[in-house]
């Protein structure tokens, strides 16, 4: 396995590597673990993965949060 990784002095950086289709759920769970520290720009595959999961955990969240922001009055 072959991995390119770049570090810039300023920190950043990337990463590359070839992947199998079977490891984007995989590697769009990791990459989401990563929070803001890191961003996936290729495959689509996980990007479209990572935005999904972000949509869904929004909607799951959304009505919780609304109430938080803004409870009901008594």
């Amino acid at each position: 396995m072959v991995i390119d990784v770049a570090l810039n002095e300023d920190g950043t950086g990337y990463l590359d590597r070839t992947m199998s289709e079977s490891y984007v759920d995989w590697v769009a769970s990791y990459m989401l673990s990563l929070g803001e520290d890191a961003r996936v720009i290729q495959p689509r595959q996980v990007v479209d993965r990572i935005r999904e999961t972000v949509r869904q955990l929004s909607n799951l969240y959304k009505e919780e949060a609304d109430e938080w922001l803004d409870p009901p009055k008594s």
